[in-house]
């Protein structure tokens, strides 16, 4: 297996962030995951680090073939990964496969063996604990395209299919975000004081900071006149909309695709370029994402409520958590006793 050397980003340095931004931008939209991730408030809060398969600060060309990762303690499944090859037509070749896996073992022994790799990072925080497990990968939306190679280390994961709105030609409205056509609603971002209660309806809790800093990225409805959201949304860390509830008193309203389009709108007016460089760019030129977890019929049947306005069904991911050590043991854990510990952030 050919080798790989792991270059970490030094995230401190904007010019860096957009030079490998300006990289992933070319192969949009499957790079959104780790896009979302550079501009959705974990690299602003100094959580986020990023290793790339070349140095992008001294290399003179850009290789074919290259993969990217990033990491933040926030995120439920931790890691995000795009390898190039991604963009390419067809199935993987035995080339492409070995470089992921090269990868993936790369990483592993560098979290494994604390160094220069892994500095400043909470090393207690970089691995998932499953079923008595305790060095286990967690990756968020990794492409189809790599179940086969990795499937060998795989302890456990699920799949899900990701629906994305490219830009818009439409102007941004002049309206604020927070404006609501139907006067019976109220349109707001969640509060501080609001995470008790939105966490209380979610099967899968998260910490009060990793809350915390979705707040920015958050649109909620409620009835005129009352303090209680009735619905909301936020953005994760990999820019993925997620945590979508409606009280159940409330469902089959329409009230899911209001505060869902009530988000987009924020965002987009969030991002609105301030120099001339960032015209056309993402996260200035939105793109939006989600994904529904396989089986999911109503998940499936809101997003593709969403093609009206833009949105369209798109590629095939997984949620996996691997565990290298074991190697070519595959060991299934049922989903029950999986998100007892995958989901308490």
């Amino acid at each position: 297996m050919p080798g790989v050397q792991l270059s970490r980003l030094d995230t401190s340095s904007s010019q860096n962030v957009e030079r490998l931004a300006e990289l992933l931008r070319a192969h949009l939209p499957l790079p959104l995951p780790l896009l979302g991730m550079f501009y959705s408030g974990d690299l602003d809060g100094g959580y986020l680090s990023v290793w790339t398969t070349f140095d992008i600060t001294t290399s003179s060309s850009i290789p074919d073939l290259f993969s990217v990762i990033t990491f933040s303690p926030l995120a439920v499944d931790k890691y995000r990964f795009f390898c190039s090859a991604e963009s390419n037509d067809g199935p993987a070749t035995r080339e492409e496969e070995m470089h992921v896996v090269s990868v993936i073992n790369a990483l592993y022994k560098a979290l494994k063996v604390p160094g220069p790799l892994v500095e400043g990072i909470e090393i207690e925080t970089v691995f998932l604990r499953l079923d008595g497990r305790t060095n286990i990968l967690g990756i968020g939306h990794l492409h189809s395209k790599w179940t086969s190679c990795l499937e060998p280390f795989e302890s456990f994961g699920y799949r899900t299919t990701i629906f994305h709105c490219p830009p818009q030609s439409s102007p941004v409205s002049p309206l604020p975000w927070n404006v609501c056509a139907d006067d019976r609603f109220e349109v707001d971002e969640l509060r501080e004081s609001d995470i008790p209660f939105v966490n209380e309806r979610c099967p899968y809790k998260r910490s009060h900071l990793s809350m915390l800093t979705r707040l920015p990225y958050s649109a909620c409805l409620k009835l005129k006149g009352t303090p209680t959201p009735i619905s909301w949304v936020l953005l994760y860390p990999d820019g993925s909309f997620g945590m979508l509830h409606v009280e159940p008193q409330h469902r089959k309203t329409g009230v899911a695709r209001l505060v869902g389009l009530a988000l987009c709108k924020k965002l987009e007016q969030m991002f609105q370029p301030v120099d001339e460089d960032k015209v056309g760019k993402y996260p200035w030129s939105r793109w939006e994402f989600a994904d529904v977890v396989e089986g999911n019929e109503k998940g499936t049947f809101l997003m593709k409520s969403f093609e009206t306005v833009g949105w369209r069904e798109g590629w095939t991911t997984s949620t996996s958590y691997l565990n290298l050590e074991e190697g070519m043991e595959v060991v299934k854990i049922p989903w029950s006793e999986a998100v007892k510990t995958l989901w308490s952030f």
